[in-house]
């Protein structure tokens, strides 16, 4: 009877080690797919952070490329307070930029700059009086 009483644990500690082993292999596995996933967010994450962050720098040069063809028609206005046309510079980074300068009236002259050829709205719209410049 003492035997088969320890024959009976020992079968039961076998059964019990392979149900450990089994939990086991399945932790590991939810562990392996957790990893996974966190991973794949973290791709993600990072490129939509390198968007985001090129978008902001193209925002940026954009704004300094306006700025500077503004700039640019302010210089010729002062040179000539009845300058019109189109005003470009080969040095900026986007080659189909240029401004526009209407003269609406003796004293008051509109700069518009665009930055993309075929361009309908422009990136700046502003008035000036030649001269105050």
């Amino acid at each position: 009877m003492m035997q088969n009483k320890i024959q009976s644990m020992m079968k039961r500690a076998r059964r019990m080690q392979r149900q450990r082993r089994g939990s086991a292999i399945l932790l590991c596995t939810l562990a392996a797919a957790i990893l996974s996933l966190a991973a794949i967010a973290i791709v993600r994450s990072s490129r939509h952070h390198i968007a985001h962050t090129h978008a902001h720098r193209s925002s940026v040069d954009g704004h300094h490329i306006s700025d500077g063809l503004a700039q640019r028609c302010v210089a010729i206005l002062r040179a000539d307070p009845n300058a019109t046309g189109r005003v470009t510079d080969p040095n900026i980074t986007l080659p189909d930029a240029y401004a526009e300068l209407n003269l609406l009236s003796p004293t008051m002259t509109q700069i518009r700059v665009f930055l993309y050829a075929g361009s309908t709205i422009p990136a700046l719209d502003t008035i000036v009086d030649p001269a105050t410049l």
